[in-house]
């Protein structure tokens, strides 16, 4: 039995809970289901009455919730569907199991650090600084113990390229290609693209933030 009750009387019902149980028994937190967010509001946490369990179904209920998860299921990417081969995710969906890591968005190394900082010679077209991008986003992941095999979502803002204000997509897909939808790596995330008026480093034209899942040990 559950029923969302007014913030005043949610202290009352944890400390009803809490003489149910012994302070440390973890059943307390599963007796009590938060939503993202736990201000008070629309969004009550749903109660359940600990008292209308009985010792054995509430000694099952708390190991189902102690199990370890090797047994998750997988990430599930979905196509794009109707024979569309353009290399994203329609959706991914992540399952109980796995750990989410939010990478901050990682924009291009210089193609020629010697020339005037700034200029297109500095910082290469649209390919080059995507390719730059990706192969600095694939060490930092490295380092994290991850791939792009992990990524679920990624998020690439693009610059107008200088020459005709509108932003290269052909150039960022032949640098993106070379590390998705690969043989070595067929994974494909759910992707957004958006054209931006400009990013931190004038000159720069590439930026993508990528957010990855990974199976908990």
């Amino acid at each position: 039995m559950s029923a969302a009750l007014p913030c005043k009387q949610l202290a009352r019902v944890r400390r009803a809970s809490t003489r149910l149980q012994r302070p440390s028994a973890p059943c307390i937190v599963r007796a009590l289901r938060f939503p993202t967010s736990t201000h008070c509001g629309d969004n009550v946490p749903q109660i359940y009455d600990l008292r209308r369990l009985r010792a054995p179904a509430f000694a099952a209920t708390l190991l189902l919730g102690l199990l370890p998860t090797a047994h998750a299921k997988d990430i599930v990417r979905h196509s794009l569907g109707a024979g569309n081969a353009f290399p994203i995710a329609r959706a991914v969906s992540v399952p109980a199991g796995y750990e989410l890591i939010f990478h901050s968005g990682f924009t291009p190394t210089p193609a020629d650090p010697k020339a005037k900082e700034g200029t297109p010679e500095y910082w290469g077209d649209t390919k080059t600084q995507a390719v730059a991008t990706f192969k600095r986003m694939e060490v930092s992941l490295k380092d994290l113990g991850l791939t792009f095999g992990d990524v679920v979502k990624m998020t690439v803002f693009l610059v107008g390229d200088p020459a005709t204000g509108k932003m290269d997509f052909k150039g960022f897909m032949e640098a993106y290609s070379q590390f998705f939808s690969t043989k070595e790596q067929p994974n494909l995330p759910a992707r957004s693209t958006v054209q931006v008026a400009g990013l931190a480093g004038p000159g720069m034209l590439v930026e993508v933030e990528v957010i990855l899942a990974k199976k908990t040990p």
